[in-house]
């Protein structure tokens, strides 16, 4: 079973690359590495974090599976915040402060 989901993310991955390089070359569209690289980054992390709390508590059950989870989605977000929050993704993350905010309109007169 995680032979398949290994071969699945590899031909994901050659596919999608291949997809890039050939948008590259035949579009001249270019990559934004640098509005991809924090999440990757973090994701990355994430699944390091995972993968040692695997090794650290090799039989799991349920609940240790949540704290893993868990664990894993702390990472993501320490290590996105670290990056710094830039202004687009904090009015995707927080769209109750734009209804909440006073309105700056002026009632008609």
């Amino acid at each position: 079973m995680l032979g398949a989901a290994f071969a699945t993310a590899a031909s994901a991955l050659i596919v999608s690359s291949i997809t890039l390089v050939e948008a590259r070359v035949l579009l001249g569209v270019t990559w934004m590495l640098s509005q991809v690289y924090r999440p990757l980054v973090a994701g990355a992390a994430a699944a390091g974090a995972a993968v040692a709390w695997s090794l650290w508590v090799p039989d799991q059950g349920l609940g240790l599976h949540a704290v893993g989870c868990g664990l894993s989605l702390a990472v993501y977000f320490a290590v996105l915040l670290a990056f710094g929050v830039r202004p687009e993704d904090r009015e995707a993350l927080m769209p109750w402060r734009r209804a909440s905010a006073p309105s700056t309109a002026e009632a008609p007169g």
